[in-house]
């Protein structure tokens, strides 16, 4: 999967694929600032993953 994590989490192939592989997608809003951090985390793990 290509896919740009800064702003591809909607499109269509990422839903598509990740429902092929059994990977369950949850959005979420981000309001509180200790919160960042576990999405920078997770951000980079994607990151690599994909790349």
């Amino acid at each position: 999967i290509t896919i740009d994590t800064n702003t591809n989490f909607y499109s269509y192939k990422f839903k598509r694929t990740t429902y092929t592989l059994a990977i369950t997608i949850k959005e979420v809003l981000i309001k509180a600032y200790y919160s960042i951090s576990k999405v920078k985390y997770y951000y980079t793990t994607l990151y690599y993953y994909l790349y």
